[in-house]
């Protein structure tokens, strides 16, 4: 039997002999203070991930009110600009109260944090001015600048957490395009229905 992992098709066998490998029994990079990330914990998917850290706590529970999370936990090559709840801490709450009560809407916004593509991009294969086609299908571009990387207008804080089915960049923002803060202002207004 053959398993799919975050570095391509592996005999059960060797992707178990892969999963048990301790972190300690690694050679330490030479010249390098970066963590050694071995298989086993690139082995978990996009919302095992997310669930497991404490700052994205708000984001998981938006997926799963919308029904989306199942998603990012299948067969993919997924990037996902996660905002983090200090993100989502600081959209004006008339904002987050028009996405709560729309589902639909709300699933379009978290479908603009989210890429699928050939191969998911980590921090290296991202390049200054590059458009990302969104599941949203909006572009998000990314740009380089004040000494970080950015997606739209976005601080990417945390880059680079790896999953079996793509990778996670965590973001101080919470991204939202120009069709769909219109759509959002305009529930927003008196006398506007709610679905």
């Amino acid at each position: 039997m053959r398993i799919w992992n975050f570095y391509g098709w592996a005999s059960a066998a060797t992707a178990a002999a892969l999963t048990l490998t301790p972190a300690a029994a690694l050679p330490t990079p030479v010249g390098t203070t970066q963590p050694v990330i071995t298989v086993a914990q690139a082995q978990r998917d996009i919302v095992e991930k997310a669930t497991a850290d404490p700052s994205l706590t708000t984001l998981v529970a938006l997926l799963k009110q919308v029904g989306i999370a199942e998603d990012f936990r299948g067969f993919g090559r997924f990037t996902i600009f996660a905002p983090t709840d200090t993100a989502f801490a600081a959209v004006p709450s008339e904002v987050l109260s028009v996405l709560r009560s729309d589902s639909a809407l709300l699933a379009q916004v978290l479908s603009y944090h989210a890429v699928a593509d050939t191969n998911p991009y980590t921090s290296k294969d991202l390049k200054d001015g590059q458009k990302l086609r969104t599941l949203q299908r909006s572009p998000l571009e990314v740009r380089f600048k004040d000494g970080g990387v950015y997606a739209g207008d976005a601080r990417v804080v945390q880059p680079d957490i790896l999953a079996v089915n793509g990778v996670i960049h965590k973001i101080d923002k919470v991204l939202i395009p120009a069709d769909l803060a219109e759509k959002i202002r305009l529930k927003m207004q008196p006398g506007a229905s709610t679905p």
